[in-house]
């Protein structure tokens, strides 16, 4: 079966595809290191500690990370990198 769910309310049956939060537009491009750590379920020095050592990809703008959100689903779905 692909990666689709079967919605059963309204008159007819549509197929959806499945998304992570990652995936919502709606989301901003850029996120910060509290933010990545609240979605990773991790301490925020720990974030910066894993961007520091370039594990966790993301760049410096003056003192401040800024994560791209999709190299955050990258680093979260490693055999689905961007």
């Amino acid at each position: 079966m692909d990666e689709t769910t079967l919605t059963t309310h309204g008159p007819e049956h549509r197929r959806q595809p499945l998304r992570s939060p990652l995936h919502d537009l709606s989301l901003p491009q850029l996120v910060t290191p509290d933010e990545a750590a609240e979605y990773l379920g991790v301490s925020s020095y720990t974030v910066r500690h894993r961007l520091n050592l370039g594990e966790l990809p993301g760049r410096k703008h003056g003192a401040r990370w800024l994560i791209r959100v999709v190299d955050l689903a990258a680093y979260v779905e490693p055999n689905n990198a961007a």
